[in-house]
């Protein structure tokens, strides 16, 4: 069974960047939204972790530094994701090693410790309920703990057997 992703959101972020005078043409904004993809694409914030910066709905303030660079802080549209324990998600195998497997979603990491999962171990590779999966292949997982530390989210997973 694979899960649809309803837990990626669009809201709105307020997001701060440097933005050199050379780049003051009438595609500021293009600039300025690839500065803020650079920056922001795959970070953590406390609502969340921001998956893609869509559009700038909204220059905030603007302001000049003593480096002659402008300080610019703006109302965007970000995807985020936010992981919550009891999520089922489908998520892509990243590494497989006889202690657990290593599982990402969004660059999130997500460790499937082997011993609260019903797997075997086979040289990189794992079976579980007789299908052999390895590294590149979706498996579906529910997050049993979240860990947030230094603006990046860490969880433990569980493996979702098929009935």
């Amino acid at each position: 069974m694979m899960y649809i992703n309803i837990y990626k959101i669009m809201t709105n972020v307020v997001l701060t960047s440097k933005l050199e005078p050379r780049y003051l043409t009438p595609n500021y904004k293009n600039h300025l939204l690839s500065i803020y993809k650079d920056k922001y694409v795959s970070t953590g914030t406390d609502i969340g972790y921001i998956v893609d910066v869509l559009s700038i709905k909204d220059i905030i303030s603007t302001n000049l530094n003593n480096n002659n660079q402008i300080i610019v802080e703006s109302l965007c549209d970000c995807d985020i994701f936010k992981p919550e324990i009891g999520m089922k998600i489908s998520c892509v195998i990243d590494m497989i090693h006889v202690n657990g497997i290593f599982v990402s979603k969004y660059k999130i990491k997500i460790l499937i410790p082997s011993s609260n999962n019903g797997y075997e171990y086979c040289n990189n590779t794992f079976k579980v309920d007789g299908e052999e999966y390895s590294v590149g292949d979706s498996i579906d997982v529910e997050i049993v703990n979240i860990r947030y530390d230094k603006f990046v989210y860490s969880c433990i997973g569980k493996l979702i057997l098929k009935d």
